[in-house]
C-alpha cells in the first residue's frame, strides 16, 4: 500500500499554483519546526561542472519550506562542492554525515563522489539519491540509487535508437575521459549492446579532455571510420563539435537521411543554454533526455509545468540534469511525508527501503530503493533535436534498455 500511495502521490504532481514569475527569495519559510537536514555533494567547480541538479533541488526545497515544510519542519539543504577532487569528496561526505547529521543526501551530482564514498555510506547507514549519477558506483552500491538513467544505460539506449529507429549501422562512440571507472562502464555498455544485437561499434574513443582537446581531431576520426551514427558523451565541447563538423563538411541537419550523420549526445547536452548558444548552427544535433523533455510538444505532459515553475522561480535553468534534481527532491519529500513521527536518518532509510515502484510522470520506468547490492531503476530515454535554437521532441515513446 505504501508504494501504491507514493505512486499516486508522484503521478498527481499537477501544476504548482502561484509561484510562476516569483523569485525564490520571495519564498519565505512558513515551517517553524526543527529543521530536517539534507545534504548533497556536486561538481560545482573543476574541469566538468554539474550544478543544475542541486540548484533545482534547492529551489524545490525552498518551495516546500514556503508551504509548510514537511509536517511543519523546514528542510535545511546543505550543498557542498567537491570540485571533482577525491579528497574533497571524502571530506564533504564526512562533514555532511558526521558533523551536520544529514538525514540523507539528495539531488547531488559529481564525477566521482559515489566511487569515493559508497562504502562510507554503507558503514554509516545513510542513503544517497543523486539527481544525476555519473560513475559506476552510483549504480552499483546498496546505499546509492540515482533517479537518472546514467551514462551507461544512456550509451546503450543511444546506440539502440540510432540502430533501430534511424537505421544507422556504422556506429561510433566518442566521449570525455572522465575516469578509468567511467570509461570502463561505457565500454561494458557498448559490449552489452553489441552482444544483444550482433552489431559492432566501429570506433570507441573516450579521450576528450574538455578545454584542451581539439574537436576537429574527433570529427575527422569519425569521418575516417565512416560513422553514420555517433553517440557523443560531451557537455561543454558541443559548440566546438558543431563548428568542427561544419568545417569538415559533415552534415547532421537531417539525422534520418541516409546521407547525413546522426549525432546524439548524452543527457547533459540537453539544456536551454546550449540551444540558445548554438542557434540554427546546431540544427539536427540530437540529445538524449533521461526525463520527460520540456519541449513545445511536451508542454502539457504531466509534471512538466510543476517542474518548470519551480526551476524558473528558483533561478535554475531548464535542463535534463536540472530535472533530475527536481525528481530526486520531490521523491525525498513524498517519502518523508509518509513517515509517522520524527524524520531521522533511520526512519527515512526504513521508509525508502519500502519503495519499490515509485512512479513519476517525468521518468520512463518506476523507481526503486529496496535493499539490494545495486540500483539503476531509470532505464529509459527520450530523444530531442535542435531546430532553430529550440529543442523539439523526436520520440513520443520511451526508449527502454532491458533490465
Amino acid at each position: 500500500m505504501r508504494s501504491k500511495a507514493l505512486a499516486l502521490m508522484a503521478a498527481s504532481i499537477g501544476v504548482v499554483v502561484g509561484i510562476a514569475g516569483t523569485s525564490a527569495s520571495a519564498w519565505a519559510s512558513t515551517a517553524t519546526g526543527s529543521p530536517i537536514k539534507v545534504g548533497a555533494i556536486s561538481a560545482l567547480s573543476g574541469p566538468i561542472t554539474i550544478a543544475d541538479p542541486q540548484n533545482t533541488a534547492k529551489a524545490y526545497f525552498k518551495y516546500i519550506n514556503a508551504h509548510g515544510g514537511i509536517n511543519g519542519h523546514p528542510i535545511d539543504y546543505i550543498s557542498l562542492d567537491d570540485a571533482a577532487n577525491p579528497a574533497n569528496a571524502a571530506t564533504d561526505a564526512r562533514q555532511l554525515v558526521e558533523q551536520d547529521g544529514v538525514v540523507a543526501e539528495v539531488g547531488g551530482s559529481s564525477l566521482l563522489e559515489c566511487a569515493v564514498n559508497a562504502n562510507f555510506y554503507v558503514q554509516q547507514k545513510v542513503l544517497d539519491i543523486p539527481g544525476i549519477g555519473v560513475d559506476q558506483d552510483c549504480f552499483g552500491s546498496p546505499d546509492v540509487s540515482p533517479v537518472n538513467t546514467g551514462p551507461f544505460n544512456g550509451t546503450e539506449a543511444g546506440l539502440e535508437y540510432l540502430y533501430k529507429d534511424l537505421h544507422k549501422t556504422k556506429l561510433c562512440d566518442i566521449g570525455n575521459n572522465v575516469s578509468a571507472s567511467y570509461n570502463a562502464g561505457v565500454i561494458a555498455s557498448i559490449k552489452k549492446w553489441e552482444a544483444s544485437t550482433g552489431q559492432k561499434v566501429l570506433l570507441t574513443d573516450l579521450s576528450i579532455v574538455p578545454g584542451k582537446s581539439n574537436m576537429t581531431t574527433y570529427v575527422l576520426e569519425a569521418k575516417k571510420h565512416g560513422c553514420t551514427g555517433v553517440v557523443w558523451g560531451l557537455t561543454s565541447t558541443a559548440p566546438q563539435l558543431v563548428q568542427a563538423a561544419h568545417t569538415q563538411g559533415i552534415n547532421f541537419s537531417d539525422p534520418s537521411s541516409p546521407k547525413d550523420v546522426a549525432w546524439i549526445g548524452l543527457t547533459t547536452i540537453y539544456s536551454s543554454q546550449l540551444a540558445t548558444a548554438l542557434g540554427a548552427s546546431g540544427n539536427g544535433l540530437m540529445s538524449e533526455s533521461e526525463f520527460e523533455p520540456a519541449t513545445p510538444q511536451d508542454a502539457n505532459a504531466p509534471g512538466i509545468a510543476a517542474w518548470e515553475s519551480v526551476a524558473k522561480a528558483g533561478g535554475a535553468p531548464i535542463s535534463s540534469t536540472g530535472e533530475g534534481g527536481y525528481v530526486a527532491a520531490k521523491l525525498f519529500v513524498d517519502v518523508a511525508k509518509t513517515i509517522k513521527g520524527a524524520i531521522t536518518r533511520a526512519s527515512f532509510t526504513a521508509a525508502m527501503h519500502k519503495v519499490s515502484d515509485y512512479v513519476s510522470p517525468l521518468t520512463g520506468t518506476p523507481y526503486s530503493f529496496t535493499p539490494g547490492p545495486a540500483h539503476n531503476s531509470n532505464r529509459a530515454i527520450k530523444v530531442v533535436i535542435l531546430k532553430g535554437g529550440v529543442w523539439q521532441s523526436l520520440t513520443s515513446n520511451w526508449v527502454v534498455v532491458p533490465s
